[in-house]
């Protein structure tokens, strides 16, 4: 038996040692110590996040499995104090364990070893649980009893082949090169259950080594109990082996401030949070106070660095060239988002050359997906981005658009060379009722026009004359002309789309592969790229989709609209107002429409105008 304080430095109490070596929150609240937002060195006594962390934990040991936790997390909640207490406990306790801290720069690195330094002055003088100090070395600690050690070091700093049991990656979002990060380091990680990796972050945008690791991860469930603990149950299965925990900022209990305002004094954004998170006055005035004195009046950096939920905050930290909310749209509508069995199988297109027709053929490992066959009377583009095509190239990606759902139906992704990749648009095209082909016409699009132009095939996109062109005029030249001046067009277009996507209820693009290419697409040094610091960021498929979309538009002194508004607009005026008539369906079959279409476009007039009329301006009609 042992002797200790309690958190209260109430009388002496005694536990059995083998209760502190495998009870680390009873450990944590009788010997740790820790600082508090006040500055008070207090007994480490676990805040709600904490008991939500430690319930992931649980839920991993209860069933024999390796503990591997990521944590996504606002500032401030103690996840980090948790987590390095969780490696003093292992090894203070047993014997020749090793743990290994990485944090993102040196100053977040003094901190959390002085977290430790902490711990390991306020343990007990006397007993079986005092330490004699064997080691003490810069950012690093060696208990002499059970030959342990934890160590803390910034990224770059810890080579291959450390071993260690126990891993705490601070900040990983942050890291310079995390997917070599976690490739050096995670490999000396044994494999069995007495080991430990917690990966834990705020965001820093999305399609990083972080976010992946997070999307990847399987969710849980957690319930309150009673008494303050939280019960972890499973929810979905992921593709690692790690658990997800979100902590918000509305989970830290010391988030509360006296209200000076009511609840009918709320905005738009706080009358969601109380909706869907329940919050209250406290927490929302401890919000205000915050937005107002720490980020500086600025609502963005809030909902950055003190997340409400766990997909936004991805797309409003970083340096994403869309829309976040429309990007969490596009999110909305495929994986992780929904099941993965969601995604068609995959497939390939064959050109019959007996009967002259092409053929969607099942295939395992098929490059094409088809979210959505051809329709009747709408009309498609198919767009692709052409490379060498061998093993070493850049992927070949083609895209099928729908000119009247404004979606993408069908996405092609493999490599082809050039005169090969022709072949496969046009068939593509014809599939989709003889559709337009449109390409990148630079390097390799030479090879492509070469070999549609030998075949025939007549539906191609013509690029205009020059984008500086006034008259925009059709030119005779085939494929998008990707220049300096095109791209800022192509970009500017898909960054419209994306934007207004959600507002006009277009369909969704389902490809994630396409949606994630939208997401790691950032602004570097004031131009829109592919994420420098992502190693598997690629734009191929937003060239092919922002072909597709210029040649829809035709320019950008265009509108982006879906094909048949001018149809719908030319019947509509050619039969005039219809209130209250019906009309004549024989009339609207030589017009090329529809009662319904009429209809659609009348209430598109109707609310168009009461638009201008609010903001002053006449019709246009």
């Amino acid at each position: 038996m042992i002797s200790s304080a309690s958190p209260t430095d109430a009388a002496p109490h005694y536990v059995p040692l083998a209760d502190i070596v495998n009870d680390y929150e009873l450990y944590s609240a009788n010997f740790l110590k820790i600082r508090d937002k006040q500055g008070a060195l207090v007994p480490f006594v676990w805040n709600r996040p904490q008991q939500k962390l430690a319930a992931a934990v649980r839920w991993q040991m209860a069933r024999g499995l390796r503990i591997r936790v990521v944590i996504l997390k606002a500032r401030q909640v103690g996840c980090s104090t948790w987590v390095q207490g969780f490696l003093f406990h292992r090894c203070h306790l047993r014997g020749n364990r090793q743990a290994l801290t990485l944090a993102h720069k040196a100053d977040s690195a003094i901190k959390l070893f002085e977290m430790e330094q902490r711990f390991f002055s306020n343990l007990p003088e006397k007993g079986p649980l005092s330490v004699q100090k064997k080691h003490f070395t810069r950012r690093q600690i060696t208990f002499a009893a059970s030959k342990s050690s934890t160590q803390v070091e910034v990224v770059g700093e810890a080579g291959r082949g450390y071993t260690s049991q126990y891993i705490h990656e601070s900040e990983m979002a942050f890291y310079e090169d995390a997917k070599k990060t976690q490739t050096a380091v995670k490999q000396g990680v044994p494999r069995h259950t007495d080991t430990a990796v917690f990966i834990e972050s705020t965001p820093n945008g999305w399609g990083n080594e972080f976010h992946k690791s997070y999307v990847r991860s399987t969710t849980l469930r957690f319930d309150e109990q009673p008494d303050g603990r939280f019960l972890a149950r499973h929810r979905t299965s992921g593709k690692s082996e790690y658990v997800r925990v979100f902590i918000a900022w509305y989970d830290d209990p010391t988030c509360t401030e006296t209200p000076w305002f009511g609840m009918d004094d709320l905005d738009e954004a706080e009358k969601e949070l109380v909706r869907l998170y329940a919050v209250g006055l406290e927490q929302l005035a401890w919000r205000r106070s915050c937005i107002e004195n720490e980020c500086d009046g600025d609502v963005e950096v809030f909902q950055q660095e003190y997340p409400a939920d766990e997909v936004s905050c991805f797309l409003r930290s970083g340096r994403t060239a869309f829309d976040p909310a429309g990007l969490a749209y596009q999110l909305e509508h495929s994986p992780p988002a929904v099941p993965e069995n969601t995604i068609p199988a995959a497939s390939e297109i064959e050109y019959d050359a007996e009967k002259k027709n092409v053929n969607i053929v099942v295939k395992r490992k098929g490059r094409l997906i088809v979210f959505e066959p051809p329709e009747e009377r709408h009309q498609y583009i198919v767009g692709a981005d052409p490379s060498e095509g061998d093993a070493g190239s850049d992927p070949t990606p083609m895209v099928v658009f729908d000119r009247m759902t404004m979606g993408f139906p069908a996405v092609w992704y493999g490599r082809a060379e050039p005169d090969i990749l022709a072949r496969y648009g046009i068939n593509l095209a014809i599939h989709y009722r003889n559709g337009m082909f449109a390409w990148e016409a630079n390097n390799h699009g030479g090879q492509v026009r070469d070999e549609v132009l030998r075949i025939g095939y007549p539906n191609l996109y013509y690029r205009t004359v020059s984008a500086d062109s006034v008259a925009m005029r059709e030119s005779d030249k085939l494929g998008y002309m990707n220049s300096i001046r095109s791209r800022i067009d192509l970009v500017n277009t898909l960054r419209k789309y994306v934007r207004e996507a959600p507002q006009r209820a277009w369909a969704p693009v389902r490809d994630p592969r396409v949606v994630g290419q939208f997401s790691t697409f950032v602004w570097d040094e004031g131009r829109p790229v592919a994420d420098p610091g992502n190693t598997d960021a690629e734009d191929d498929f937003l060239i092919a989709a922002g072909i597709c979309l210029m040649a829809h538009r035709g320019s950008v002194e265009e509108p982006l609209e879906p094909l048949g508004f001018d149809t719908l607009m030319r019947a509509y005026e050619h039969l005039g107002r219809s209130y209250g008539k019906a009309l004549d369906p024989l009339q609207l079959a030589g017009l090329g429409v529809t009662c319904e279409e009429i209809e659609r476009l009348e209430d598109f007039i109707v609310k168009r105008e009461e638009g201008l009329k609010r903001k002053g301006l006449r019709s246009m009609n």
